[in-house]
């Protein structure tokens, strides 16, 4: 059996050897800069909506506000009431987040939070604000 590769067969992609020179990037896929937030942290308790990108582009998260990224249950990302990716404690709702926090949300998670979670960030100081993405710091 002859495996081709796309050195010989450069446009049939059986197996691939050398990277291809396209971008995969989807254009209605969700962006956040979640590196130019990280210069507006004050060292507070630290929330997010999507926690690998807040750990890798700054620290991990304290806090994760959960919410279903499917719209299905996504209890496989939780185990022992901390999110799978950095160990961020999940939060279900304001109550289960300290007394003052700050908070970097990118436009599509927070979009998947509860309304009553949305009116409260919305009440929020805010430290920060670029496209897709915004840090706010937040009292109860």
């Amino acid at each position: 059996m002859v495996i081709t590769s796309n050195l010989i067969l450069p446009f049939s992609y059986s197996f691939v050897l050398i990277p291809a020179k396209i971008s995969h990037y989807d254009p209605t896929a969700p962006y956040a800069d979640f590196r130019s937030a990280n210069a507006h942290l004050p060292n507070l308790p630290f929330v997010a909506t999507f926690t690998p990108a807040a750990a890798f582009y700054s620290r991990n998260p304290d806090y994760w506000l959960n919410f279903s990224f499917s719209g299905r249950n996504d209890s496989w990302l939780i185990k022992n009431g901390k999110e799978i990716y950095t160990g961020a404690t999940v939060a279900y709702g304001i109550d289960d987040l300290p007394d003052s926090f700050v908070a970097v949300i990118d436009r599509w998670g927070f979009g998947k939070l509860d309304p009553s979670v949305q009116t409260f960030i919305n009440n929020c100081v805010p430290l920060y604000e670029a496209e897709n993405i915004g840090v706010v710091q937040c009292s109860q």
